[in-house]
């Protein structure tokens, strides 16, 4: 109402007068709003869309369970559009009411002015509440779809284009290419395929297995040599998916070191290679005790892997890696290298041209501490042997050079990727060696 027309009101008829014609102007625009609360929930019981104002919750799980609740959803919507339908009716009741006293107050030319104005604000705020409410619908319908079918976004025929062209931001200076925008596409949690097999992830966690499922000596080496049938698919998918002959034969290299430093013998990875070996036969599945491990999942070959540890008693759970979040994500600050804990590492004497001694350990201790014990003797006279030999010969290290091989905080499965590391043709000062 604009305040020309209520000053001249109020001047000339009253503040009664007044009183009634901004109740009539407010009670026009509750109408409009209660209007489109009531399309809001029609479309909702239409689309079957629960708003979360009718949601239900209960810790009872089960398809039957989510059938009672979903009906009993429905039935408060409906109920909300019996309560929003009489609470209109009574609104346009007061509306008329109030129109009528105003009719006996004022004179037939200000009434009408009365009642044009009172219906454009009834229509200003009609629409003002269409656009909230509309969007409203939109993002709990988006919302219900993913609830409903968790690969929603994978079928065009329910993607928007426009959508789909927003889900990608880049804030950089560097355009993107097709390829790029495509897999950032599919999502944080998409695992792009690794060119190298996590070996050592994958004896660590069979060697943890053979220990934490109590397998006794036998059955564990027969366990050892199972694995090696697949070994081929290991070297096989070396040759598939890497085209570098460089790198093909660094992969090689890595595999039979890992393998070896396992305690596997040439001559058994030579034999798993062999084309014309024997599929071995299956192995019995009474086991004293029944564990399970997490190992990288690598295609066939996991899937291998799965079956000859669930013969001896093992589940076998899969882990994704090299994922688009753990190459874009980094919402912490990078640690300190000094800072990190759990960690297999390797030292290298500093004296390149006269000395190439190295040495590979392991410490649940913080790196930086760690790197303190070995350059001074122990109060217990156990004198690591990185201290022994910078006594002996009056070398030296520098704690930046100080690399760090693999990280893992469990003390037995640390253990075996210390064994994996310790590299058995070059010249090393580790006392176990």
């Amino acid at each position: 109402m604009n305040e020309s027309l209520h000053s001249l009101i109020r001047k000339e008829y009253g503040k009664d007068c007044l009183k009634l014609t901004k109740d009539l102007e407010k009670t026009a625009r509750k109408v409009a709003n209660y209007r489109n609360h009531l399309r809001f929930n029609l479309r909702c019981l239409q689309a079957d869309v629960i708003p979360r104002s009718a949601k239900l919750s209960s810790n009872i799980k089960g398809s039957r369970a989510d059938k009672i609740i979903h009906s009993a959803e429905r039935k408060l919507l409906n109920e909300r559009v019996r309560q929003v339908n009489y609470t209109i009716k009574n609104l346009n009741n007061k509306k008329s009411d109030i129109f009528r006293e105003l009719g006996d107050r004022l004179p037939t030319e200000i009434h009408n002015r009365v009642s044009q104005f009172t219906e454009h604000a009834q229509l200003a705020q009609h629409e003002t509440t269409k656009s909230r409410q509309v969007e409203k619908f939109g993002r709990l319908a988006t919302v219900s779809r993913a609830d409903k079918d968790k690969n929603w976004r994978q079928k065009d025929n329910l993607i928007d284009h426009n959508i789909k062209d927003r889900w990608v931001r880049n804030l950089s200076d560097r355009q993107l290419s097709g390829s790029e925008q495509s897999l950032l596409e599919k999502g944080l949690n998409f695992a792009v395929a690794s060119k190298r097999i996590q070996v050592t992830d994958i004896i660590t966690a069979t060697e943890s297995a053979i220990r934490g499922a109590s397998i006794g000596p036998n059955k564990a080496e027969e366990l050892r040599s199972r694995k090696l049938g697949v070994v081929n698919t290991l070297f096989h998918r070396a040759e598939s998916i890497i085209t570098k002959d460089s790198d093909k034969i660094a992969e090689h290299q890595h595999l039979r070191k890992a393998l070896g430093n396992c305690g596997y013998q040439d001559w058994a990875i030579n034999k798993a290679l062999n084309k014309d070996n024997s599929k071995p036969t299956a192995s019995s599945t009474n086991q004293t005790g029944r564990t399970s491990i997490t190992i990288p999942y690598h295609g066939d070959l996991s899937e291998k892997l799965k079956r000859i540890y669930r013969d001896h008693g093992i589940t076998t759970h899969f882990k994704p890696t090299n994922t688009i979040r753990q190459s874009l994500v980094h919402p912490k600050d990078k640690q300190p290298k000094g800072r990190i804990s759990g960690v297999v590492y390797g030292v290298r004497c500093s004296e390149e041209q006269a000395c190439q001694d190295s040495y590979i350990g392991e410490t649940a201790q913080p790196l930086h501490n760690r790197m303190l014990q070995h350059r001074r003797a122990s109060s217990s006279g156990n004198d690591s042997s990185v201290f022994l030999h910078l006594k002996a010969t009056g070398h030296h290290f520098d704690t930046k050079d100080v690399r760090i091989l693999d990280r893992e905080h469990r003390w037995f499965e640390r253990g075996v990727k210390e064994a994996i590391w310790l590299p058995p043709e070059t010249i090393n000062f580790n006392i176990e060696t």
